[in-house]
């Protein structure tokens, strides 16, 4: 028995690095129908990340919870719900993915998973928009890794979801923070983020300012045409009509494929 799953699993480890992910996940199988328990955990561990890179989410699920079932003292169990959470955060089922991360949080572990799992479920509850609780997970993330390799998008996430709940204050200081820290793409959702408080109290005029800053500063188009289609819409609040047509006609003269060229449109054909 012994010999054989270990055989087994060797030859599932070569197919493995050879990213011949098949032919491994069948050595991984013939390897735990020996039932033998000495490698049983890294088998399943193995055969759903298999399952995981042949693009099979379901089949790689029904692996890591069998792996949480069989062998519940296994080192592999925290890694195991955060990638059962991953795979139903790519599938939007994302009420499940938090419970999942919660399941790892609760499984201990070591502290990258317990970072990523905290930072999975803010993402969550934002895409919940369960905003209170987006907004306590982010900022679990910056107050105890400060060094994470997502720290700004967890302070943009403190940003996004303070404003959510009209903590303005807070809002502004993460989103400043992260213009002032970097220049990404998360600076440009930022420099976003401080037009889009100033057009939620109502200051259109300031809100305006800001929203260009992203379309002069910033080389993410994406965002850049979000920027000026709101920094349109801040001047048609003001009743600026002819400053609000020309950044309608800049956007969809400089964007005309973005989604909000669209909607430029039909804002314009209205004013």
């Amino acid at each position: 028995g012994g010999a054989a799953i270990t055989a087994f699993f060797a030859l599932g480890e070569i197919a493995y690095d050879a990213e011949d992910y098949r032919g491994a996940a069948q050595r991984y199988q013939e390897a735990l129908k020996t039932n033998h328990q000495k490698i049983l955990d890294r088998s399943l561990y193995k055969l759903a990340w298999s399952f995981n890179h042949q693009d099979k989410p379901k089949e790689a699920i029904e692996t890591y919870r069998r792996l949480i079932q069989v062998s519940p003292k296994s080192s592999f169990i925290p890694e195991s719900h955060f990638r059962i959470g991953r795979i139903l955060q790519n599938r939007k089922a994302f009420a499940q993915a938090v419970e999942s991360f919660q399941e790892c949080l609760k499984a201990g572990g070591s502290g990258d998973f317990k970072e990523m799992a905290t930072f999975q479920m803010a993402e969550g509850y934002r895409e919940l928009t369960e905003w209170a609780k987006a907004l306590e997970n982010y900022k679990k993330v910056v107050s105890d890794y400060p060094k994470s390799k997502v720290i700004h998008e967890a302070v943009y996430g403190v940003g996004l979801s303070s404003m959510e709940v009209e903590a303005w204050k807070d809002a502004e200081d993460a989103f400043q923070r992260i213009v002032s820290e970097t220049k990404t793409v998360t600076a440009a959702r930022s420099q976003l983020g401080l037009g889009e408080i100033r057009f939620r109290q109502g200051k259109y005029d300031e809100a305006a300012r800001q929203f260009l800053k992203v379309n002069y500063l910033y080389g993410y188009k994406e965002w850049k045409a979000v920027s000026l289609y709101m920094a349109a819409q801040s001047f048609q609040k003001l009743d600026k009509k002819a400053q609000a047509k020309k950044y309608y006609e800049l956007l969809i003269k400089t964007y005309p494929d973005s989604d909000f060229s669209a909607k430029a449109k039909a804002s314009l054909g209205k004013l």
